[in-house]
């Protein structure tokens, strides 16, 4: 494992192998977890070795590059799609990023969603003042609306990808040791899941009192957001994250002597710290740090480490 300015190694580098390990390793949590999804990865592994996929190929890989890969389940695709975004997106920002910004996207999106909902609330209202002896619709009614439910619909997804990184990081330490942010994280999950349902229910229907709780959900998401930014005085908002290439030396037959959770978004969080252990004796290692990798294989739970060599990854 190699780190150049606080940052790994670009995944742009990893060889073939290393990128299936890599696959491998990310959604293997995802398949333990969730009761029922089929494996998503081992079926098409020698179709992938054999088209020799490399880091690279994660740049401009695309649904339809990956059916001619043999991958045709659509879930499948989208799973894969979704862990391959997340790597692009989390090396990207790795330094750079913050809480304050993360949470500014998430504000941006609730601002998007309203002159959505108000644009599709003034097609509606204006077919309705139409005069009863008038047209049945007004000339290029349907255009208008095609135009504002795209746009809705793009700004929901945007403002569901935006709470979710948030709620990602959100249950990182030491936001996580937060009290107030456990509440915060909770709310703009729910608040956002009823807008999602609400916003649908309402395009499908075209009645304003749908698109009115639409508005009164993001409104408060949208409050309650700047609310954090403006009156969080701790300067963990402004703070990147940072990673630390720890070395402990223990005899082969020892153990390093810390254990840690997983959990669902791959984020595995040291819980405890054995006294007298090689990790306690480092000086280093403590409860509520992130463990990416141990002995350069990337970490899938507390109770498997990938038997693949893999490149250490930001997160």
């Amino acid at each position: 494992m190699e780190l150049h300015d606080n940052k790994p190694a670009s995944y742009t580098t990893w060889s073939t192998k290393q990128v299936i390990s890599w696959l491998q390793g990310s959604v293997l949590l995802l398949i333990n977890t969730v009761s029922g999804l089929d494996d998503v990865i081992e079926p098409y592994i020698a179709e992938l070795t054999l088209k020799g996929i490399d880091g690279k190929w994660l740049n401009t890989v695309t649904p339809g590059e990956l059916k001619k890969l043999g991958v045709n389940k659509v879930g499948h695709q989208m799973i894969i799609m979704d862990k391959i975004r997340q790597l692009q997106n989390q090396y990207a920002s790795f330094d750079t990023e913050t809480m304050q910004t993360i949470l500014f996207r998430v504000s941006r999106s609730c601002v998007c969603i309203i002159a959505a909902v108000k644009s599709l609330m003034a097609i509606t209202e204006r077919q309705d003042s139409r005069e009863p002896d008038a047209d049945s619709v007004y000339p290029g009614i349907l255009d208008d609306i095609q135009d504002a439910v795209a746009y809705a619909l793009s700004s929901i997804l945007t403002l569901m990808s935006a709470v979710m990184n948030a709620a990602f990081w959100l249950e990182r330490p030491p936001f996580l040791l937060l009290p107030e942010m456990n509440g915060f994280r909770q709310f703009i999950i729910g608040s956002a899941l009823i807008a999602n349902r609400s916003a649908l229910l309402a395009i499908s229907t075209q009645l304003n009192s749908h698109f009115k709780e639409v508005l009164f959900y993001i409104e408060s998401v949208r409050v309650r957001v700047e609310e954090v930014i403006q009156n969080c005085a701790d300067s963990i908002m402004l703070t990147p994250c940072g990673m630390e290439l720890v070395h402990i030396r223990k005899i082969d037959t020892a153990e390093f002597g810390f254990n840690f959770r997983s959990t669902l978004n791959n984020v595995h969080m040291i819980v405890s710290v054995q006294g007298e252990s090689p990790a306690f004796c480092s000086g280093k290692v403590s409860k509520g740090d992130e463990v990416i990798e141990v002995n350069d294989q990337v970490v899938v739970s507390e109770m498997n480490c990938m038997p693949h060599t893999c490149p250490q990854l930001p997160s």
